[in-house]
């Protein structure tokens, strides 16, 4: 199965430039829908990546 992925990408593939981030938030929850400023702001930029993962 190996071999075919290979000859597969080798064949249809192409080169493309994948930049990848990560990023650690903590926070203490402060109520049920307020975990923290940091949080709720990786939240939100998880939201606007997801169409593009």
């Amino acid at each position: 199965m190996a071999n075919v992925l290979i000859n597969f990408s080798e064949t249809r593939g192409y080169a493309t430039k994948l930049r990848l981030g990560w990023a650690l938030v903590r926070g203490v929850a402060k109520n049920d829908d307020f975990i923290g400023a940091n949080i709720n702001r990786c939240a939100r930029l998880c939201d606007i990546a997801r169409p593009f993962e």
